[in-house]
């Protein structure tokens, strides 16, 4: 995730969002029609630095097929099913949600009551409960903390069982208020160009070491943890009336969308961490297809040109990281262009900020291309290695802000050392990148921690290990743990597991809790 992370720093950027801001509040809803554009694009081989040694190829990225969760993941067994039904009026800001939970217990424990995590309860009349049901019957859903309710009592489901809860109810949605300098970007809700659905259905936490995996939102960073999940949602087509002419919602989704006889759209999302739709009369959609991956930008008509750029960086990115890494798994990913100054990781789909298309210079040396590339990363770390968002940030973001770094040396080695001193070296950057995000003083110090420090922390552990090991190291990192959630203490063993020096001087350096295991 991006939030707020330069603003301050760069003397051009309140200039350069104000009249980014000025532009967007000049636009209306145009009435041409979306003309799709789409490439095939060349793959490009990934390389390090000409100093380093030649690192052992990765097998080749075979096109990619829709899968079923079982296919992704065939030692997961059953996994717990979301079938959710959508009425959305954006034009009223409501929604009527049926969000039926096909749940496996997989805690190894009989459970007789379930906590839920609602986002949206968090919001000023943002949910509205109209009923809950265990397996057709009336059950009470209780709400603990701002964000965690619980079903209570249930009828108990033993470890191993399954059970059908049916929650039904209303989201009324927030607006997406101006940015801030004392309050955390926004993401859920509508501007009077978009709506954003995350987070927007009750899940059931995972459940690690006897007990649910929950927190309260901090003032800065991500708080939830999100386990595996099949998605199934159906949502009517939308409409938008203007001046007497009816125009189409363009749909931006985790997952590619499909037509049903009875005039709604389905979309179904097998072995998630979650699903999220965006929505706009006004977006222009750019695909390009790489290893078979239909990637999709959706921007807004001023910034088509800055569109293009995001989707261009986003598909190298995709193809480098599939190499690098593992295979990117998905039919499809989406790139949404913010209508705030933020940017956000989902599965399957991500924000980018609007600041960073209006400030697109034409080149590479600037956040649109840099952020697109981090945040195509968070489809390795953070959706197919995941991690304790609020504990343990260090593990998705320090790593995604490095794979900028890998994607720059790879794409465009002759801006490595810009790259440094733009992104990281200017900061200064201190502290210890492992706390949690309720431990540091503020939002400056997170980020310079937690994403800045923690690219220098790869860094040295690369040059100790040597380029191979390295990336040896997280391939392995990837594929031991996909579709898992991992710890601190499981990177660092694989890190040690490869390096053919001791890493303990540069695990002391920048971790507080290092403890040799």
């Amino acid at each position: 995730m991006l939030t707020r992370r330069f603003g301050r720093a760069i003397l051009g950027w309140c200039l350069g969002v104000s009249v980014g801001l000025g532009l967007v509040a000049c636009q209306t809803v145009r009435d041409t029609p979306l003309t799709p554009t789409k490439q095939t694009h060349e793959i490009v081989s990934p390389s390090l630095s000409s100093s380093a040694p030649a690192p052992t190829p990765v097998a080749e990225v075979t096109e990619t097929v829709a899968l079923t969760s079982t296919e992704v993941y065939p030692n997961k067994g059953e996994l717990t099913r979301y079938r959710l039904r959508l009425r959305l009026n954006p034009e009223a800001h409501t929604a009527q949600v049926e969000a039926v939970i096909n749940w496996v217990n997989d805690t190894g424990d009989s459970q007789s009551k379930l906590p839920l995590v609602i986002e949206p309860a968090g919001y000023p009349n943002g949910f509205i409960l109209i009923e809950a049901l265990q397996d057709g019957k009336p059950v009470t859903l209780v709400q603990d903390t701002v964000n965690v309710w619980w079903l209570q009592p249930v009828t108990p489901v033993a470890a191993g069982g399954t059970s059908e809860f049916t929650v039904t109810y209303q989201l009324d949605l927030p607006e997406i208020p101006p940015p801030s300098g004392t309050a955390k970007p926004q993401i859920f809700g509508f501007t009077q160009r978009q709506v954003n659905l995350v987070d927007w259905y009750p899940y059931v936490p995972p459940y690690q070491g006897g007990g649910w995996l929950t927190h309260t939102p901090g003032f800065f960073g991500e708080h939830l943890v999100y386990p595996l999940a099949d998605f199934e949602v159906t949502l009517q087509e939308v409409t938008l009336q203007i001046e007497g002419t009816t125009r189409e919602w363009v749909v931006a989704a985790s997952a590619p969308i499909e037509r049903t006889s009875e005039g709604t759209l389905l979309f179904e999302h097998q072995g998630a961490r979650n699903f999220v739709l965006s929505l706009s009369p006004e977006y222009r959609l750019f695909e390009q297809t790489v290893n078979g991956v239909d990637v999709r930008g959706y921007v807004f008509p001023e910034n088509e040109r800055a569109g293009q750029a995001a989707l261009e960086a986003t598909a190298q990115a995709l193809d480098l990281y599939s190499q690098w890494f593992i295979p990117y798994m998905r039919p499809q990913l989406s790139l949404v262009e913010a209508d705030f100054l933020d940017g956000m990781e989902y599965d399957g789909l991500y924000f980018l900020s609007k600041g960073f298309y209006n400030l697109y210079d034409g080149t590479p040396q600037g956040y649109l291309t840099m952020i697109a590339a981090h945040e195509t990363a968070h489809q390795w770390w953070y959706v197919r290695v995941a991690n304790d968002q609020a504990m343990h940030p260090w593990l998705d973001e320090a790593l995604c802000t490095y794979s900028e770094r890998l994607f720059y040396e790879s794409i465009y080695p002759d801006l490595v050392s810009w790259w440094w001193f733009y992104r990281v070296n200017y900061y200064q950057p201190g502290g210890w990148i492992d706390q949690s995000i309720y431990d540091y003083a503020g939002y400056q110090a997170y980020r310079n921690a937690v994403y800045l420090r923690g690219a220098q922390f790869f860094e040295g552990v690369r040059q100790t290990m040597g380029d191979e090991a390295f990336l040896a190291a997280l391939r392995e990192y990837a594929q031991r743990y996909d579709g898992k959630i991992a710890f601190p203490e499981d990177l660092l063993d694989v890190l040690n597991a490869h390096s053919p020096n001791d890493l303990e001087p540069i695990f002391r350096q920048y971790l507080s809790a290092y403890l040799p295991r």
